[in-house]
């Protein structure tokens, strides 16, 4: 299978920025993904420690940069009409449509801050993977575990006629086995 992941344009995909659970979870599932024997293709900054098939930079360490100012990364805001959302879903976009091939999974992080990323190819699976926030919007949805599963659908769905899309997963998060190494 060949899986294009979207990261974040205000992190880069590093232990440098483990505090950020959304880089973390593109960082690990790329690393899962890969040693599957799946192809991984990430759309990420330009700094870069998942195992991937191929890095495509999206946005500049420049831009990265100036998007987090004075702040911690942690802190920034996943609103599409700034800068650097905008530069990072159009590069996103742009380097996607050469490499796209059928029956490829477009893998997103973001939310509603990738939705333009799935907008753009109508005709192809994007799965919002990984989902421990609220405001999910793809038809295809992998959670981070059943309870926040639950907790989405009673939030957004009326809750006494929930059941979900029978499509709708789980994959628990990776944990690199030597992060927890006897010492």
């Amino acid at each position: 299978m060949r899986f294009h992941v979207v990261s974040l344009p205000h992190t880069n995909t590093t232990k440098d920025f483990t505090s950020c659970a959304f880089t973390e979870k593109v960082r690990r599932f790329c690393i899962m993904m890969k040693d599957l024997g799946h192809e991984v293709i990430l759309y990420a900054g330009s700094e870069n420690e998942a195992a991937v098939t191929e890095l495509v930079t999206c946005i500049s360490e420049d831009e990265r940069q100036a998007a987090v100012g004075n702040n911690h990364y942690t802190s920034a805001s996943f609103d599409t009409t700034l800068p650097h959302w905008q530069i990072f879903n159009n590069n996103v976009i742009k380097e996607m449509t050469d490499r796209l091939e059928p029956k490829d999974f477009i893998c997103l992080i973001g939310g509603y801050a990738h939705k333009p990323i799935a907008d753009a190819f109508p005709d192809h699976m994007s799965v919002e993977f990984g989902i421990g926030y609220g405001g999910t919007f793809a038809k295809y949805r992998i959670f981070e575990s059943y309870a926040w599963m639950h907790s989405i659908y009673a939030a957004y769905k009326n809750p006494t006629t929930v059941d979900g899309e029978f499509f709708d997963g789980v994959i628990n998060g990776y944990l690199e086995p030597e992060m927890f190494a006897k010492g």
